[in-house]
């Protein structure tokens, strides 16, 4: 295997090492950049893929335009050095993101069984991890300080009560259980195109696909629940002919009695806490909330029209919303398209819907209304997640963007042309 194979393989398994786990070593003071990313951009150095589709670059520059100009309108206090952190650390964190997404493409056409192989591992260990971490959190074993404190903490803060029964959610390395799930069901997504669209035996593959789903089940997001019931209806209806899908269409029934309940008590309750609109009865209500930062939002660009082309700057709406003197200047918009209109502008909201209608095209043409339905279901995961950028949700839309490999792994006339014209 060649160094940059390697580091690859390494930047999947280190995937879900957020910055969750600094708060588990007890580093909480130092400042964590996801190891995913800064491996990425290594390997990308050493095998400079192509940079496709062409308007991922447009929005990482219009990212960083919006940066500058929402430094100059609003001032960051702290010193110098602070300032430009402040400025620049969306994104950079988009870019390399970005980064990563180009090297993934390039990874799953000329290298596919090695990320399927690396990604299901990555997969089996974190579900390890958050089982483990669930069980230290309810004592039944030992786990080292801090990383028992933390893990006891988790528990406490993402509890979900059924009734009067409370039950711990699996989180695994990250801070919270939504993005946790959005890891695992991004995973599920890949690995179940792959086996009931590519028909596809690779090894690691049922392995990986049965871990995710068992971690999205666990997670027990109401984003995830959600994804998943909608990829499953959606998905499940280009899975209707032939003696090979049984098993699949035993399992998307399953899932959907199970999920369904659970799924319909979780929305009615979201859209009852959900009814108003002041900062300090909507702060810590999740649908009050969002809709709080989507009226504020829409505020804040039509105050000042200069905001509306480029946004008030990537990273900058919390220190907006922390004038109200309720919410921590860290806040976000907590629904992704919002805050693709309030920090990046109309034009980088533009830039972002082609990117994913280009992804969409292509899923559609590999994998018909599978490919459509998994894309979709991709979005909805990442729709109400309190940052959305996350490397495994880059990885699992490169992943629909490369071409669909033929035979002999090479890429056929047609498609190079498509490539060209991006």
């Amino acid at each position: 295997m060649r160094l940059a194979d390697r580091l690859y393989a390494a930047a999947l398994i280190l995937m879900p090492f957020t910055y969750g786990t600094k708060f588990a070593l007890g580093l909480k003071n130092i400042t964590w950049v996801d190891p995913t990313l800064v491996l990425g951009l290594v390997v990308f150095i050493l095998v400079l893929p192509s940079i496709k589709p062409r308007v991922t670059l447009l929005i990482v520059l219009s990212a960083f335009v919006g940066g500058a100009i929402g430094f100059v309108l609003l001032n960051i206090s702290g010193s110098a050095p602070s300032a430009v952190y402040t400025a620049l650390r969306e994104p950079m964190r988009l870019a390399l993101n970005m980064i990563f997404f180009w090297v993934s493409i390039d990874y799953f056409r000329s290298r596919r069984a090695l990320v399927i192989k690396w990604l299901a591992i990555s997969v089996t260990i974190q579900m390890v991890l958050a089982a483990y971490l669930w069980l230290a959190a309810a004592s039944l074993v030992p786990l080292f300080e801090p990383a028992a404190t933390y893990a006891r903490d988790y528990a406490i803060r993402q509890l979900i009560w059924f009734g009067n029964t409370p039950v711990m959610r699996l989180g695994g390395t990250f801070m919270e259980s939504p993005p946790f799930g959005l890891f695992m069901f991004s995973a599920f997504v890949l690995f179940s195109t792959l086996l009931y669209k590519s028909r596809e035996n690779l090894p690691w593959l049922r392995i990986g696909w049965a871990m995710s789903l068992i971690g999205l089940l666990g997670s027990l997001s109401d984003q995830i629940y959600l994804s998943l019931f909608f990829f499953v209806m959606i998905g499940g209806a280009s899975m209707m002919t032939g003696k090979s899908k049984m098993v699949a269409r035993v399992v998307a029934i399953v899932v959907l009695l199970a999920i369904s309940p659970y799924l319909i008590e979780r929305i009615s309750s979201k859209v009852t806490e959900a009814t108003s609109l002041k900062a300090y009865n909507a702060m810590g209500q999740s649908g009050g909330e969002r809709i709080y930062h989507l009226q504020n939002s829409f505020e804040l660009l039509t105050e000042n029209l200069i905001r509306i082309p480029f946004g008030v700057g990537p990273g900058r709406y919390g220190a907006y919303a922390a004038r109200t003197g309720v919410f921590p200047s860290t806040v976000t918009p907590q629904v992704t398209v919002v805050e693709w209109v309030v920090e990046h502008g109309l034009i980088g909201f533009c830039l972002f819907l082609y990117w994913l209608w280009l992804i969409g095209v292509r899923a559609i043409r590999d994998y018909g209304l599978f490919g459509l339905a998994a894309v979709s279901a991709l979005m909805i995961a990442n729709l109400f997640q309190g940052n959305w950028k996350w490397e495994v949700w880059f990885l699992a839309l490169s992943f629909f963007y490369a071409s669909k490999p033929q035979v002999d792994n090479q890429l056929s006339d047609e498609q190079l042309a498509a490539d060209r014209h991006d």
